[in-house]
């Protein structure tokens, strides 16, 4: 037996001879029942020295799952008479005994399992008491680049962050700040810069956490290195904010220098120019050269453009061998034709790229004048007029100017024309859906197929959509087109799925159509008239430009949808306002790579970083990813490598009627190199 330390000596010893079971409290703890005895001598062969004749009672303390604890003794005198009463205190006596060790027990554990929480977790930890770091785990010690946690504790915490914070605070009063919020709040989420052992400012997410432990009242820090997600944000911001192949700004900077144009012209009350500039002869050296060289040509365009205008103005383009320019605090019409001629002189001398030269470059350019030609300050509307003006001046002999002329851009004859054609190729059944299978690359299967619509034009034969679609953009004539293409797709799915084929058939919707009050109930609509046609085996594809205006309504559209079913996919990811906002307030399934960077992704590190990029925000923020405009086995061995396994593009398949889809599908290869590859 082994009697409880603060007991007598002679107790002590009593307790060491006797073994387990031959006293009354073996006995007691055996059969979990109380045990009276009026006098020890009755059940002990000898008493030992010292110990004079008496009585005692021996509880059992138990567990609230039965087990015994141990054994509460209370000694009485020599021949003392047990009573129900003492036997009920006791017992009730050993239930709190019993409580109290549970209790201890299993704080005790709690507290050891937060400490092996604390010591083993990959999140470094710390605790701060003072405005000292009084204890840490490894994952500290390893993040800060220290030796041992010593160290790193005996670093003073002052000493663990650079004089500045990232936004021209002290690093000191700031802390200070932050620790009076946590103590305010209980607890704090923000992002600071550390410094590690070398001296090397990161940046860390720091969720702090104020405890009471006792009297104490002490920080408990969790660090996060966000080193990479920054990165990652710096490349949004690049993709938002600047052309890719260019360097110059895109049209969501090109619409902020407006708005601060406009602000400072309200005090100088001088004219902004916007103008829309389209190079001539592009297409035979993109075409006839290759798209390397027509994008050197670009990008010299554009080094000569930005050298020609002053330090105020803005050079972005627009997309293709398209651009835009605002000029501003300009005081007359001559001193604007003045500027715009010298850009036209520059642009139309010879241009050497490699072993060629190209003789035969110039520019078209359409010229808008704000208040004249826009007093409602719409960027859009200066753009669209100065876009108007452009062709003026390209069907007037290229290589010029022209200023918009608003009386013969609303009698636009020729604009009005071709609507009417298009509204007709509805009803006469021209336009016809061409399809782009789908597939996973390691395993070979097609798992869907991109709908791309074609005009079958009575006269010029099978148009690409390239050909007639921006010449409809923000008319009624592309809602139309919408509606056809959502009909005859859903007619596909039906069909296919009689043939228990379970393709997923994405279609591409306009901004202007998606965007529009009747949408939702237009697909509704067709929903109905097309039951057999299961609505998850419907996807749409928009552009990310499509939120530019109204993120949180159009974020609401897209929610709308899904819950009739059909699953959205941003398309051409990377080419207009990618951010970390618009891909965490979209409710998209998945995003689309840009065939523009996987086109070059083998010989660009910059468009292959990219793709890495979006890859791992894909990741990040659970979409999935496909890639467009794989073209060859390396381009999807490539990408693979990255984490990308769903592609389309010509190295699977072409576009291509909906009737051949099946044999396409029966009788296609999978590509050996691709298949059933793994990369790590």
């Amino acid at each position: 037996m082994v009697a409880h330390h603060n007991l007598s000596d002679s107790l002590l010893t009593m307790c060491k001879h006797i073994k387990f079971g031959e006293c009354l409290c073996g006995i007691a703890a055996q059969t979990q029942k109380l045990v009276f005895r009026n006098c020890i001598d009755h059940d002990h062969t000898s008493v030992p020295q010292g110990i004079q004749p008496h009585g005692h009672y021996n509880s059992p303390i138990l567990s609230s799952n039965g087990k015994t604890l141990g054994v509460l003794n209370l000694y009485v005198k020599d021949g003392h008479k047990s009573t129900e009463l003492e036997r009920s205190l006791l017992d009730g006596v050993s239930n709190v005994i019993a409580f109290i060790i549970e209790q201890e027990t299993f704080l005790r554990n709690k507290a050891n399992t937060y400490q092996l929480l604390f010591e083993k977790s990959t999140d470094p930890m710390l605790i701060m008491e003072h405005g000292q770091f009084i204890d840490c785990n490894e994952a500290a010690v390893q993040m800060m680049g220290y030796s041992s946690q010593e160290e790193l504790l005996n670093t003073k915490g002052s000493d663990l962050s650079p004089g500045l914070q990232p936004d021209g605070r002290e690093s000191v009063g700031k802390a200070r700040e932050a620790i009076a919020t946590t103590y305010s709040e209980g607890s704090n989420r923000f992002e600071w810069n550390y410094c590690r052992k070398g001296g090397q400012p990161f940046p860390v997410e720091v969720i702090m956490t104020a405890i009471m432990d006792g009297d104490r009242e002490v920080l408990h820090f969790i660090w996060r290195d966000i080193a990479e997600l920054k990165k990652q944000q710096v490349a949004l911001k690049e993709l938002a904010h600047y052309d890719n192949l260019t360097g110059l700004p895109n049209r969501v900077l090109f619409a902020d220098h407006f708005e601060l144009a406009v602000a400072q012209r309200k005090r100088s009350k001088k004219h902004l120019v916007v103008c829309f500039v389209d190079i001539d002869n592009f297409k035979p050296v993109n075409d006839g050269f290759g798209h390397d060289v027509g994008d050197k040509l670009l990008i010299q365009i554009a080094n000569r453009m930005t050298a020609s205008v002053r330090d105020e103005d803005t050079v972005s383009r627009a997309g293709g061998d398209e651009f835009t320019l605002l000029l501003g605090g300009l005081e007359s019409y001559l001193e604007c034709e003045q500027l715009v001629q010298r850009i036209l002189n520059k642009l139309s001398e010879p241009y050497i790229i490699g072993e060629h030269e190209f003789n035969a470059i110039t520019a078209s350019i359409g010229i808008s004048i704000y208040p004249n030609d826009g007093s409602d300050v719409d960027i859009d509307s200066l753009v669209r007029h100065a876009d108007h003006a452009m062709y003026d001046a390209k069907e007037s002999g290229k290589n010029r100017y022209s200023f918009f002329d608003a009386d013969t851009a609303r009698s636009s004859q020729e604009h009005q024309l071709f609507l009417t054609q298009v509204s007709k190729a509805i009803t006469s059944n021209e336009f016809v859906l061409y399809y782009q299978p789908k597939i996973n690359m390691r395993t070979g299967k097609m798992f869907g197929a991109e709908a791309l619509i074609r005009w079958e034009h009575p006269t010029e034969g099978l148009l690409p959509p390239l050909s007639f679609l921006p010449k409809i953009e923000h008319t009624a004539a592309i809602i139309d087109i919408g509606h056809w293409v959502l009909d005859q797709a859903l007619i596909q799915i039906e069909k296919w799925v009689k043939e228990d084929k379970s393709w997923v058939v994405s279609i591409n919707i306009d901004a202007y159509h998606f965007t529009q009050a009747g949408f939702i109930d237009e697909l509704k609509r067709a929903l109905a008239l097309h039951p057999a046609a299961p609505p998850e085996l419907l996807e749409i594809e928009i552009l990310e430009t499509v939120a530019f205006d109204d993120l949180k309504r159009v974020a609401t559209l897209i929610h709308d949808c899904q819950t009739l079913g059909v699953s959205f996919s941003l398309d051409d990811f990377g080419t207009g306002y990618s951010s970390l906002a618009y891909l965490k307030a979209l409710p998209v399934e998945r995003l689309k790579i840009d065939r523009s960077f996987v086109r070059d992704m083998l010989e660009d590190e910059q468009d292959l970083a990219l793709i890495e990029g979006i890859i791992s925000l894909s990741k990040a923020f659970k979409r999935e990813v496909i890639a467009e405009g794989v073209e060859s086995t390396e381009h999807g061995i490539e990408l693979m490598k990255l984490g990308c396994e769903n592609a389309q593009g010509y190295a699977i398949a072409k576009p291509m009627p909906a009737k051949e889809i099946l044999s396409w599908e029966e009788k296609n290869q999978p590509n050996t190199t691709w298949l059933g590859s793994i990369f790590i």
